[in-house]
């Protein structure tokens, strides 16, 4: 089952993402339709390479509202939470601490989608986080 699910899980990753290009050198990852632990293991992944190998300094990371979660209201969402809490822990780690609405020097800062809605983070993809993870940038 587990097989399955990751096989869905790239499926709909590589639906969503269908130019390293995008990736890589534009610096967005659309996580939509991805469940929380896939997405989140799809950022502790892709953001060291897209550092290593890419030209973006700040990577995109689109979760959407929240509109196909289930759950009691239509835009109960799920990735744009666990996301938030999981960038402020790594933000924590790295001597950030909590910050409000993405203040200058922080990790990250939420995005909205064009109708107003929370729709994802902008990271700041810096030296620091980089060192955390154990990356170097090819120079």
């Amino acid at each position: 089952m587990k097989a399955r699910h990751r096989a869905a899980a790239l499926a709909i990753f590589a639906s969503r993402n269908p130019s390293e290009k995008k990736i890589y050198e534009e610096g967005v990852l659309d996580l939509h339709g991805l469940h929380v632990a896939e997405a989140t293991e799809a950022v502790e992944e892709l953001l060291p390479d897209i550092f290593v190998c890419g030209k973006a300094g700040e990577v995109m990371l689109i979760t959407g509202t929240g509109k196909h979660s289930g759950g009691v209201s239509r835009y109960q969402a799920r990735l744009f939470p666990a996301l938030e809490g999981y960038l402020q822990e790594l933000e924590g780690e790295l001597g950030g601490g909590r910050r409000e609405g993405g203040r200058e020097g922080s990790l990250f800062e939420s995005v909205r989608d064009p109708q107003g809605f929370q729709g994802g983070f902008k990271v700041r993809l810096s030296r620091k986080l980089m060192e955390y993870w154990g990356v170097v940038r090819k120079e």
